[in-house]
This record gives structure tokens, C-alpha cells and sequence, in this order.
């Protein structure tokens, strides 16, 4: 069995996920401004508190920053400007929404297979919201383990079984 439950494997195992709140951030946008834009993701530890990144919709742009942990006002203030700065848009938020990212205390995801249940149940969990990024690589990788397939590459450091010898199923 793949579980890739996103958020709710923590309901269904006792694996240290946490959930962490998060803002997003909708401008509309032109329909000839939407084909001119590409998804962007701006890492830059000079100059931005975290990480941000924008994905053209259909009739908006979404954007938020990437943040572990609680996000400040000012720095959701900045996104605007930022994202101004890349597609000269003159963006206004008009809509925000709420999700959460799923994370583990060493901010790495869990992928792979649990020894508790003989190798059996295999998982793909806490993404930190990246997990779209990375869904065909990690796809291949889950079905391999399922498979058996030998891998070459040492994965390792995603192992569910690094956070517990004996993992369980949720009570």
C-alpha cells in the first residue's frame, strides 16, 4: 500500500508530522499577462525573509511566501511588491485563503517504505507544500519501493523510520 495522505497521514500514523499555517495571496490578472507568466519561486537569503512563489491561475495570480512557522503581516506585505517587481503588474490582493504545509522536525519529507508493517506500507508525506514540485521524481520513487525494485540512489535520509523504531498505526 502507497499512503501519500498528505496532511491526514498524521491521522493515520504516529509520524511527527506538524501542520503549518499558511497564507495565500490572489491578484487578478489579464489574460495576456497570465500567458507571459511563468511559475516563479524566489529564493534570495539577501534580501527576502523567506522564500516566495507565484503560479499563474485563470484569472489570478496566486502567490505566497514560503514560510515554516508564523508568518509576520509585514512580510505578507512585501509579497505585492515583489511580485510587481518580476511582472510589472501593479497587483492588488484581493482574496486571500488558508492552507496548511505539512512538515517533519528536520524539515526533510518522509518517503518510503515503514519496517513496522514488513516493508508493506510505503510513504510519501510532508512536503512542506513543495510536494507538487517534486510529483513525478517522487511517484517513480514510491512505485519502485513498492515494486521492490533495487534503487541505486540511498534515500535514506527520507526513511519513516528514522522518527521511531516501532511506528504504529493512529489511535
Amino acid at each position: 500500500m502507497i499512503l501519500t495522505a498528505s496532511s491526514s497521514t498524521k491521522d493515520l500514523l504516529t509520524l511527527p508530522l506538524h501542520h503549518v499555517p499558511q497564507t495565500l495571496l490572489f491578484a487578478p490578472i489579464k489574460p495576456e499577462q497570465r500567458k507571459k507568466m511563468p511559475i516563479l519561486i524566489i529564493h534570495d537569503d539577501n534580501h527576502l525573509p523567506h522564500s516566495i512563489y507565484a503560479i499563474p491561475e485563470q484569472e489570478n495570480l496566486k502567490y505566497a511566501f514560503h514560510v515554516l512557522g508564523e508568518g509576520k503581516p509585514e512580510t505578507y506585505s512585501l509579497a505585492p511588491k515583489i511580485v510587481d517587481q518580476y511582472f510589472n503588474i501593479q497587483s492588488k490582493v484581493e482574496l486571500t485563503s488558508s492552507c496548511f504545509y505539512t512538515t517533519t522536525p528536520d524539515k526533510a519529507p518522509i518517503i518510503g517504505p515503514v519496517k513496522a508493517f514488513g516493508n508493506r506500507v510505503i510513504i510519501g508525506a510532508g512536503f512542506q507544500g513543495n510536494g507538487f514540485k517534486m510529483s513525478l521524481g517522487v511517484g517513480d520513487l514510491l512505485a519502485s519501493f513498492a515494486l521492490e525494485e533495487k534503487i541505486q540512489e540511498d534515500y535514506s535520509r527520507f526513511s519513516p523510520d528514522r522518527f521511531s523504531k516501532e511506528l504504529s498505526l493512529a489511535k
